[in-house]
C-alpha cells in the first residue's frame, strides 16, 4: 500500500497517536522480554536433574515399616522400607512439581504468543498511518514528507515534542538536519 506524503503539520498531528503506540510497544516488549527469561528458567528447573533421596537411590535400606517379626509384611509378604517410603513420596512430589513447572510453561507460553501479537498489532497501526518505524528503544520514526516538492523523511525521536528534523529518502537518522522552515514541507491548513 502506498501512502502519499504527508505535511509536516499532518505529521505532527499524528505525533500524539504515535508516542502512545511506542510508549506501548515497548511497555508490551519489556514484558515479554521478562516473561521469555522467566520461562529460560522455567525450562531449565524442569530439565535440572532430581535430587534428594528418590533420585539418589533407596539403596541403603532402612529400617522395617511394615512387617513383623522375620520382615513379613501384613499384605502379600512384602517388606517397605522407610527409604522405599521416603523414594515414593520423593518420586510423587516430584511428579507433581514437574506438573506444576509445565502448566506455569505453557500459561506463559501462551501469554507470549498473546504479547507477540499485540506488538504485531502496533506496528501495523503505526504502519498503516504511513509512520516508518526506525526503532522502538529509543523510539525513532520518519514519514513519508515532501520538501521543496520533493520526497523526504520527516524524523521524529521520543522525547521531541514535535517533528523538528528531516533527511533525504536515501539517507538515515544520523544525518537528519533541522527544519528551519516548515513552509517547505506543504501547506499549514486551518481547520
Amino acid at each position: 500500500m502506498m501512502l502519499r506524503p504527508l505535511t509536516l503539520q499532518e505529521a505532527n498531528t499524528l505525533l500524539p497517536f504515535v508516542k502512545e503506540r511506542f510508549a506501548r510497544m515497548q511497555r508490551i516488549i519489556a514484558e515479554g522480554q521478562n516473561l521469555s527469561e522467566a520461562l529460560q528458567a522455567f525450562e531449565k528447573r524442569k530439565t535440572a536433574p532430581a535430587t534428594g533421596p528418590a533420585a539418589a537411590g533407596a539403596g541403603a535400606g532402612g529400617a522395617g515399616v511394615a512387617g513383623g517379626a522375620g520382615g513379613a509384611g501384613a499384605a502379600g509378604g512384602e517388606m517397605r522400607t522407610l527409604a522405599d517410603l521416603i523414594a515414593a513420596t520423593a518420586d510423587e512430589n516430584a511428579r507433581k512439581a514437574t506438573a506444576s513447572i509445565q502448566r506455569e510453561i505453557e500459561r506463559k507460553k501462551k501469554r507470549l504468543k498473546t504479547i507477540e501479537a499485540q506488538i504485531r498489532m502496533e506496528i501495523l497501526q503505526l504502519q498503516t498511518c504511513g509512520v516508518h518505524i526506525k526503532s522502538v528503544f529509543p523510539a525513532r520514526a520518519d514519514f513519508l514528507g515532501e520538501r521543496h516538492r520533493q520526497p523526504v523523511f520527516l524524523c521524529w525521536c521520543m522525547g521531541e515534542r514535535n517533528i523538528e528534523h528531516w533527511h533525504p529518502l536515501d539517507e538515515s537518522f544520523s544525518t537528519r538536519q533541522p527544519i528551519t522552515d516548515p513552509a517547505v514541507f506543504g501547506p499549514v491548513v486551518i481547520h
